[in-house]
């Protein structure tokens, strides 16, 4: 299932479908995520995503067999978000890409957190089984008496983040932003990039 900056939410998840691109999408992620079932991929046209297009909030559960997956540009190559070259860019503002599903991969995305005030751009909040891969998140600022990470995994178990690239996130100031907070068992971090975020890289709490 595809959405693009050029869709429309109007358009039905059935007219969106296609194993190849079929020149017809939804606009938002919100409307996006509702498409989808175990085994099924939503894919992200290249391109810049701002407010409702660029977050979602509820997403169903995949299986251990047949994940959902939510894919940037297939034709990124593996690593790009280190070298920031991932095609699709995330503007989600005031808002944040939060889920307590099971069993999701996302992939080859960048997510700009700047003026985002829930303070973290991705927020993982419960569920397990998940993974993370090829996604740039920076550039959050939150207030100086609050606490602000690119990411968190709050109370999710079974969850990998692998050639993630998380930097300059936080306010000058604050010691609790950090690029990663992470609560829960059997946590992963491969070939990643962690750097001049203000509080600590990574914390494990």
């Amino acid at each position: 299932y595809w959405v693009a900056t050029t869709g429309s939410d109007a358009n039905a998840c059935s007219a969106i479908d296609g194993d190849e691109d079929p020149g017809v999408y939804k606009a938002t992620l919100v409307s996006l995520v509702t498409c989808l079932g175990p085994g099924d991929i939503g894919r992200l046209k290249t391109g810049s995503y701002s407010a409702a297009a660029s977050y979602f909030k509820t997403i169903a559960d995949g299986t251990a067999e047949n994940p959902i997956i939510i894919e940037g540009d297939s034709a990124d190559a593996n690593g790009c978000a280190i070298v920031s070259s991932c095609g699709v860019l995330l503007n989600p503002g005031s808002n944040n890409i939060q889920f307590s599903a099971s069993y999701i991969t996302m992939r080859k995305i960048r997510v700009n957190g700047a003026a985002n005030p829930p303070a973290y751009p991705l927020r993982i909040d419960g569920g397990s089984h998940i993974l993370i891969e090829d996604v740039e998140l920076y550039g959050t600022r939150v207030a100086a008496s609050s606490a602000g990470w690119a990411i968190t995994g709050a109370t999710t178990s079974f969850i990998t983040f692998r050639r993630m690239h998380i930097h300059d996130c936080g306010e000058e100031g604050t010691t609790l932003d950090h690029g990663i907070y992470q609560q829960g068992d059997d946590f992963t971090l491969e070939h990643s990039w962690v750097h001049d975020n203000v509080g600590f890289g990574i914390q494990c709490y």
